[in-house]
């Protein structure tokens, strides 16, 4: 129960510090500001998926990649419920089920994903990410560690 309990904490965690960061992006950064000389803050909302594919303003398309994002999270609380039960180790798929789920708080209240943290350098720049992504890309980092040594 203990583990459980340590999941649900990492779960709920990550989605509160996902969020709180993206409230402050709303309501403080207008426009961009650099922090560093590689790293700045600039609101934009995602409409797509990683790195903005599919990004479209479109309402059927929109809705369509949500529809395949939810049936990939439940796909993934699946697996992850699964594991549990046999005593294998969910920290991984627990980052990317929190990550993913804020991001569709996201989708449903502000009609896309709220990205702000830039990386760059000199004419080189990462896409616009936010703290769930960080989550969701250590988490599937994770997952193919324990998968690949449980094989």
């Amino acid at each position: 129960m203990k583990k459980y309990l340590n999941y649900a904490a990492l779960f709920f965690s990550i989605i509160a510090i996902d969020q709180f960061t993206k409230w402050l992006v709303l309501t403080y950064i207008k426009n961009k500001v650099t922090i560093l000389p590689f790293l700045s803050l600039q609101l934009v909302f995602n409409r797509g998926i990683s790195w903005g594919l599919f990004h479209s303003n479109q309402a059927m398309q929109f809705g369509l990649v949500t529809t395949a994002i939810i049936s990939i999270v439940l796909l993934l609380a699946w697996i992850t419920i699964n594991r549990w039960k046999q005593g294998k180790l969910i920290f991984g798929e627990t980052l990317v089920l929190a990550g993913a789920v804020s991001n569709l708080l996201d989708r449903f209240f502000f009609h896309g994903v709220i990205d702000f943290i830039l990386l760059s350098y000199k004419g080189w720049s990462w896409p616009y990410f936010n703290i769930a992504d960080m989550s969701i890309v250590i988490g599937v980092f994770i997952m193919l560690y324990v998968y690949t040594r449980d094989k």
